[in-house]
């Protein structure tokens, strides 16, 4: 009797371990869901008010009307700045605040991020006595030396974190899944090419330094315009042999060891520490743009990605399905796109959102550090510099901080809830 008694109360104290097991992982997954929820809505605020922060705070009316005509000046200068439109040919587009209106609507926040009021300089702190007409022209969140509002500010660094944290991640990406992509499928199923093919490739890639190298000091579009001719002329050749329009090519083949090439060469990259290559690189620049900033972070970050996409692309080359996809006749195209990228996206979207704050941490460090993109452009690193200059600025600490604390804990706890799932 008592051994049955013993017996009946071990089986329910299992039955209620195993409940409360169950429960509390239900509430764990119900925490995890609403954090991951909250951490996205987060990212994706941040990056709305990135593209319209201009019609948020801007000195410019969002509408007006001047001697019976109509205007939009913040939408024009905004699609002027992207060279779609021209200014304004009837009235200039300085002294917004002295213009005789006969109707207008302003932003929520009357001040652009570079506008320079000069009855609030040298440091207006949010609760300090403020020279405004009225309530509406108040800096919230005070102002700089100069006078700068520091909301306006803190919007336009949104603007810059988001732009170079996510296009040279997206820019990483591109490179390293060429690359990556590249190496697996060399190692996995071996390639040869002709001496022509060789020669067409390095001659492609030394003429794609070249014009980035140009492109990082000027612009950027004779470094595409470039890759696209060579991208052509290297696809073109592909296609006459794959037609035997060139029969020369057939007798002298290689076996190209793209592999193995591809490791010493990430390794040789990595051997170099990062911040110390990004010192380097920044050092020969005299003004460093947003452009310039991205392509060089893209540029220390794909090597990391690539050997990534690499080992994970072996795994899955290595499946018998593939082998059976490739003896049915199914061209590398069809089987990255059927098979490789579905999976990998999966498990590069977790190493995608810790780099995204990596690079945005960068940034701000090197804005911090004085050694950032130029002067005339704002972003959270630059106003924690100024608050380095003055510490009763407190001000200039505690919100382009905050901001940056709170984008930066958004992207890894998404990081790390994508990695748990």
């Amino acid at each position: 009797m008592l051994k049955y008694c013993i017996e009946k109360q071990t089986q329910e104290f299992e039955k209620f371990s195993q409940s409360k097991m169950v429960l509390k992982s239900k509430y764990r997954k119900r925490i995890s869901s609403k954090t991951k929820s909250w951490a996205l809505k987060i990212i994706i605020l941040l990056i709305v008010v990135a593209f319209v922060h201009p019609f948020i705070a801007n000195e410019r009316p969002l509408y007006c009307k001047i001697e019976g005509s109509h205007y939009f000046p913040v939408f024009r200068s905004v699609t002027t700045n992207l060279h779609l439109t021209r200014p304004y040919s009837k009235i200039n587009d300085f002294n917004w605040d002295q213009k005789v209106y006969e109707f207008k609507i302003m932003p929520v926040i009357p001040y652009s991020y570079n506008t320079i009021d000069t009855r609030n300089s040298q440091y207006k702190s949010p609760f300090d006595q403020q020279n405004v007409e009225n309530m509406w022209q108040r800096h919230w969140l005070g102002t700089d030396i100069l006078g700068r509002d520091v909301f306006a500010g803190i919007l336009k660094g949104t603007e810059i974190s988001v732009k170079i944290g996510f296009i040279s991640v997206i820019l990483a990406t591109i490179i390293a899944l060429f690359f990556g992509l590249g190496a697996a499928f060399s190692l996995r199923f071996p390639l040869k090419l002709d001496v022509f093919a060789i020669i067409l490739l390095l001659v492609s890639a030394l003429i794609l330094v070249y014009f980035l190298w140009l492109g990082i000091n000027t612009s950027m579009v004779t470094f595409w315009i470039s890759g696209i001719i060579c991208l052509v002329l290297n696809y073109g050749y592909y296609l006459l042999k794959k037609y035997k329009r060139i029969k020369i090519a057939e007798k002298y083949q290689f076996k190209i060891p793209i592999d193995g090439i591809f490791m010493r060469l990430i390794e040789a990259m990595k051997a170099i520490p990062s911040f110390i290559f990004l010192l380097a690189a920044i050092s020969i620049f005299k003004t460093l743009s947003v452009v310039g900033l991205i392509s060089i972070l893209a540029f220390i970050m794909w090597p990391g990605l690539s050997r990534f996409i690499r080992a994970e692309a072996l795994k899955i080359l290595s499946q018998d399905y593939i082998t059976a996809a490739k003896a049915y006749g199914a061209s590398d195209w069809r089987i990255v796109k059927t098979h490789v990228l579905p999976k990998l996206i999966t498990t590069l979207s977790v190493v995608l959102a810790f780099g995204i704050s990596s690079a945005i941490i960068a940034e701000s460090t090197l804005s911090f550090l004085g050694i950032g993109i130029s002067i005339d452009q704002v972003s959270w690193g630059s106003l924690l510099n100024e608050a380095k200059i003055n510490f009763s600025a407190w001000w200039l600490a505690i919100f382009p901080g905050l901001a940056l604390f709170v984008l930066i804990l958004s992207l890894n706890v998404l990081g790390e809830e994508l990695e748990i799932q």
